[in-house]
């Protein structure tokens, strides 16, 4: 104790300085059997106070070679820890508040050895220079403890064991940032994740690797940081898949990652900043009350709507985000803003596009889906009722030929663009009524086109679209009356014939001219 190193000086019969007492080595003991070297002591007992047993209690923990003392390299890790926690020597007022939360700290970190390694001496200390800077509050250090109790699970023995701490250690690291120093911000991002992943009050083991998982999906450089976008991507996502309860259940939680993974265009396990705020923009899209979070409806049609637009490697490329977006622009009204009915309406025009039904789009089904969806769309690019009540028809009447592949999504699409006379790409409200109307009519009662039908419709439009190709509007009524002339489909063979014999007779007066 000091009374001890007051004696020894004055016996060598002059004053020690600190430098001189250390020299001098002598070990003293405590009444708890641990010897430590004075001028070491000395300094710990500076932070702590002049109270042996506050001393003995944090001493034990620092015994790492448990030899019952302490060498300088034990006594320089307790003073180097105590420094971290900005104690103010001679420490007087509030010492016993100290102590307990240092001694707090301690136990986390030893384990149930009781005993500091290096590795819990390294990470101590690593955990409390994150909390150590930035722009936190004094209530916001003192919640330090806190922090690592949540991951004291799931006896809350004041313990952290290796898995428990290295768990912590990940998720600390996560969310201080690139300067390893927690703000206000980054603290509240962290304690909002817990939340989402805890599903009762407390953290529990399996949620905090499903936590763990979930978080370096977001971290492509494998950093073991979020910057400041990574952040806001990550609690952006986890915020619409948490749901209004701010709880992510089991469901959510896979509907989470199988989203990651579409968005995971390289395949390398992980978003990076532009996928990332790829997924934000679509789940934005399907947010349909702009309260930020998806309800169980919303998310199921995202999910839905991503799985047929990734196609076949269920990752989706720069061609199938714009061509996703281009659709749901056609889908989303005058308001331009996406709403329940109009995503549902949008879900089922996507199964109708895949016509092999496997419940994906491939490329030229995609295509397919996009170039339709435009010409029915109009000039304003939007579908109304009666545009997508068209598109379904057109459509269904050809399904059964493009699924026997005896018509091709080619000669699908060249038929819509004959009816687009004035080549605009898209079909306005005339060119439109022409198409079903034709459509229609050789369809027959049944309303789908079989091989004969389609070969007899061809024949027709083209006779009447002239040298260009496309059907205008003068064309158009001269054809419509031609059609109601015949009655119906049955007559179709009829009017081919007599098309033909007309064809041929014109060609015929201008033989040899």
């Amino acid at each position: 104790s000091h009374g001890f190193a007051i004696v020894l000086a004055e016996r060598h019969e002059k004053k020690l300085n600190q430098g001189e007492l250390a020299s001098v080595n002598i070990q003293i003991q405590t009444h708890h059997g641990l010897t430590c070297n004075v001028a070491a002591c000395a300094e710990i007992k500076s932070y702590l106070g002049d109270t042996t047993a506050n001393v003995d209690k944090a001493l034990k923990y620092f015994d790492i070679d448990s030899n019952d003392a302490i060498d300088d390299k034990e006594a320089e890790q307790m003073v180097k820890i105590l420094k971290l926690l900005k104690a103010k020597p001679p420490v007087s007022a509030g010492i016993t508040s100290f102590f307990d939360k240092f001694m707090v700290t301690l136990k986390y970190f030893a384990g149930s050895d009781h005993k500091l390694q290096r590795k819990e001496i390294r990470d101590m200390k690593t955990a409390i220079g994150y909390f150590n800077g930035g722009d936190l509050q004094e209530q916001e250090k003192n919640k330090m403890n806190d922090e690592f109790g949540k991951f004291d699970f799931p006896r809350k023995d004041g313990m952290l064991d290796d898995d428990e701490r290295n768990l912590l250690m990940t998720t600390l690291t996560f969310f201080a940032g690139l300067d390893k120093k927690f703000q206000s911000k980054e603290i509240g991002a962290m304690d909002k994740v817990i939340t989402f992943f805890a599903e009762g009050v407390d953290l529990n083991n399996g949620q905090a690797k499903k936590m763990e998982d979930i978080l370096s999906q977001f971290d492509p450089n494998e950093d073991g940081v979020f910057d400041d976008n990574e952040l806001g991507i990550i609690m952006s996502v986890l915020r619409y898949f948490a749901g209004s309860d701010e709880q992510l259940q089991v469901t959510e939680i896979d509907d989470m990652k199988l989203a990651i993974s579409y968005f995971d265009s390289d395949g390398n396990g992980a978003i990076d900043q532009c996928e990332g705020n790829r997924l934000k923009d679509i789940l934005g899209q399907y947010d349909f009350n702009g309260d930020e979070v998806l309800d169980d409806d919303e998310r199921q049609l995202v999910m839905d709507a991503t799985k047929y637009i990734a196609g076949k490697n269920q990752r989706l490329e720069d061609d199938e985000i714009r061509d996703m977006l281009k659709v749901i622009v056609m889908f989303d009204g005058s308001n331009n803003k996406l709403e329940k009915p109009e995503a549902q309406r949008m879900q089922k025009t996507l199964v109708l596009f895949d016509l092999d039904r496997n419940q994906y789009l491939d490329n030229a089904e995609r295509a397919m889906l996009v170039k339709a969806v435009q010409y029915f769309a109009g000039d304003d690019m939007d579908l109304s009722n009666d545009e997508l009540e068209n598109m379904d028809f057109v459509v269904k009447a050809f399904v059964d030929l493009l699924v026997s592949q005896h018509a091709d999504i080619e000669e699908f699409m060249g038929v819509l663009a004959m009816f687009d006379g004035d080549d605009d790409q898209d079909l306005d409200e005339k060119e439109r009524a022409s198409l079903v109307a034709t459509v229609t009519f050789f369809a027959g009662g049944d309303k789908q086109l079989q091989e004969g039908e389609l070969d007899a419709m061809n024949k027709v439009v083209r006779f009447f679209a002239g040298l260009d190709g496309q059907i205008d509007s003068k064309e158009a009524i001269a054809m419509g009356q031609v059609l109601e002339q015949s009655g119906s489909s049955s007559q179709a063979g009829l009017l081919v014939k007599k098309i033909e014999d007309a064809m041929s007779s014109a060609y015929t007066s201008v033989a040899g001219t």
